[in-house]
């Protein structure tokens, strides 16, 4: 009877061996597949996208680069690839979207404050005023009075200019 009790308990821990190694080589398979994806040409697109959202969401660059296990310039270079290219034509399409949304804007808020004598909506319209002028560069640019300072020697006779008395 031992015998067949060694026997039973043997044939369990070699039956629990073989399922933690199936386990094992599973889940060692599922993170190689894991890397590869980060790492093949087809995904390339995919880990750029998943860059591009980590970075509006607010993650820093590092963070991510630890994830990927990729250097911090790897992620810039992505965001590079992903975002749009901001050149002189790029800036004067937004320029003029956001001039087309602040005229809108302005033509709702504008007959509010008339119409109702409505405060708010008449600071709205002056603030939406303010931003369109700066868009299109109409306002001058501040003065800017350059003081030059320089340091004055001290009277002679004085070594020191505090004197700080420890006895308290």
């Amino acid at each position: 009877m031992p015998y067949r009790a060694f026997a039973r308990e043997r044939i369990i821990a070699e039956v629990e061996i073989a399922r933690l190694l199936r386990a094992t080589v599973l889940d060692l398979e599922r993170r190689a597949r894991r890397g590869k994806r980060w790492t093949n040409s087809t995904s390339d697109d995919v880990r750029d996208d998943f860059i591009l959202q980590e970075r509006l969401a607010g993650r820093s660059a590092r963070s991510i680069s630890k994830e990927l296990r990729c250097t911090v310039g790897e992620v810039d270079a992505s965001l590079d690839r992903t975002l749009p290219k901001i050149d002189n034509d790029a800036r004067r399409r937004y320029v003029a979207l956001d001039m087309n949304r602040l005229d809108r804007l302005l033509e709702t808020f504008y007959k509010r404050a008339i119409e109702n004598a409505d405060a708010q909506a008449g600071l709205l319209v002056v603030k939406i005023l303010e931003r369109r002028a700066s868009l299109l560069g109409l306002d001058s640019p501040q003065k800017l009075d350059i003081v030059q300072v320089q340091p004055q020697e001290a009277p002679q006779g004085h070594d020191r200019i505090f004197e700080i008395d420890h006895a308290d």
